[in-house]
């Protein structure tokens, strides 16, 4: 009997799939305790893969009054205070901002919360949105419900990457990497993504265009 081990696994294609959310799991603290993280767990359509994403985020972050510029304060605050300690790679830098816009809200490109809200019905992202509002605070199990309220069932459009090990060595499984949004523009832009020749890693379209 042969064993394949991780170093001998080639490399695979990124792949483009459709989904649907399959259920939203429970939210918990981060082992560090800074953020709170939420798994979504995706099950693939057509010739797509399931897998699990982990949302990431802060409870405050969905507050009505809260101003996402206190982040970029933040971040500077924290990477002055601890220069020497990152310097030295024994502290990490402060990216809070980065993660914000990743995963809740960025003007210049959809985020993962904007991305799975935006779809061929529209988008769901400012009824979302105002369910947090009308909470005086949020809580971690508030953002829990109303994401599991809205977003189970929904079908969404995701970008799958190979893994690695620990030690960076191929492994034979797939991360969701990111969402887009399944609109006729966010369709066009993931496909013409693929076909760039230019591409350093294939994409792979897993659905019938």
């Amino acid at each position: 009997m042969s064993i394949t081990t991780a170093g001998q696994i080639p490399e695979m294609p990124n792949l483009a799939c459709i989904g649907y959310v399959k259920k939203v799991g429970e939210v918990k603290l981060s082992e560090k305790g800074v953020f709170h993280v939420l798994p979504l767990e995706i099950e693939g359509r057509y010739s797509g893969k399931d897998g699990t994403f982990f949302f990431i985020f802060e409870p405050r972050w969905f507050e009505k009054s809260f101003d996402p510029k206190t982040l970029i304060e933040e971040d500077e605050a924290f990477n002055e205070a601890h220069a020497a300690e990152i310097k030295a790679g024994v502290v990490k830098r402060s990216g809070k901002n980065g993660i914000y816009r990743r995963y809740i809200n960025d003007k210049t490109r959809p985020s993962v919360l904007q991305a799975m809200c935006d779809g061929e019905d529209g988008s769901i992202f400012a009824e979302v949105a105002a369910c947090f509002d009308a909470l005086p605070a949020v809580t971690p199990k508030d953002v829990e419900n109303i994401l599991r309220e809205y977003l189970t069932g929904r079908e969404v459009g995701y970008v799958m990457t190979q893994r690695t090990d620990d030690d960076g060595s191929l492994m034979d499984l797939y991360n969701i990497a990111r969402f887009f949004p399944l609109t006729q523009s966010g369709l066009k832009a993931i496909t013409e993504e693929a076909n760039n020749p230019r591409r350093r890693k294939p994409l792979v379209v897993t659905w019938d265009e």
